[in-house]
């Protein structure tokens, strides 16, 4: 069953999509709340607390690769979500941990099982 979660989560990637092809992370960006968290499990890269100073990463190091959803599992307020790039979509290249809270991303964690982008 598709849930407002997943909706969310989909336009994420779309969203995120969008902002690969075109620069524009914008309409991606208020898909956070404004006191959101992103988080990276296994890189040392952030965390980037706010949407402001997630809005600045993206501007200084935008990803570069498309995602494809290739599961997701919804629980109470959250979601987990094995993505691969779409350059090879079947491979599994990490997992997305979410908490969602008033239809807005509040916390998202990312986990490689590969090391970057194709």
């Amino acid at each position: 069953m598709q849930t407002r979660t997943h909706d969310l989560l989909r336009t994420y990637v779309a969203r995120h999509n969008h902002g690969v092809a075109t620069g524009d992370f914008g309409p991606m960006l208020q898909l956070f709340a404004p006191t959101a968290e992103v988080h990276f499990a296994d890189i040392p890269f952030g965390p980037f607390i706010g949407r402001d100073a997630i809005a600045e990463e993206y501007a200084v190091h935008p990803p570069i690769e498309e995602l494809t959803l290739l599961d997701i599992q919804e629980y109470e307020g959250a979601v987990h979500a094995s993505y691969g790039w779409r350059s090879a979509p079947q491979t599994v290249a990490g997992v997305i941990h979410a908490r969602i809270a008033d239809g807005r991303i509040v916390r998202w964690e990312i986990q490689f099982t590969v090391a970057a982008a194709p």
